[in-house]
């Protein structure tokens, strides 16, 4: 994240003046990964957006692969993608119900590939990952 001084921007704790939020994104990724960390900007940039009461128009990803940097503008169809695909986890949410991951070679090139929640649930079923939660938990309560 960075924030560039602006008239138009929005005001900070601890800092003079306005400010515009700009998210940045670093991935190493290649082109058919792209379009994912597109809607991930966009969803922090609206994100932002909520919690500053500013609009943010852009971002950029910093390709640390190709070292190519690539503006991102955060218009309606973007905006929507990332729209249809909240009220889409909300649904699933709202039935407890939990997707079947879909492991393919773009695993490879996430961070969190070795937390994985797919990888982690291969020997749990996630009723057996969540009463396993939820009993650590209050553990840690009565200790506390």
């Amino acid at each position: 994240m960075k924030f560039t001084q602006s008239d138009s921007g929005v005001e900070l704790i601890g800092r003079e003046g306005k400010w515009q939020p700009l998210p940045v994104k670093l991935v190493e990724a290649d082109e058919s990964f792209l379009t994912g960390v597109e809607a991930q900007l966009c969803a922090l940039a609206m994100c932002l957006e909520d919690t500053l009461c500013c609009r943010i128009d852009r971002g950029f990803i910093l390709n640390g692969a190709t070292g190519e940097i690539l503006e991102v503008i955060f218009d309606e169809p973007l905006r929507s993608i990332v729209s249809d695909s909240l009220a889409e986890m909300r649904a699933l949410i709202k039935k407890h119900h939990t997707p079947k991951s879909r492991p393919s070679a773009k695993c490879e090139k996430c961070i969190l590939k070795d937390d994985c929640l797919p990888q982690m649930l291969s020997a749990h079923t996630v009723r057996e990952y969540m009463d396993e939660f939820y009993k650590e938990l209050a553990a840690d309560e009565k200790t506390a």
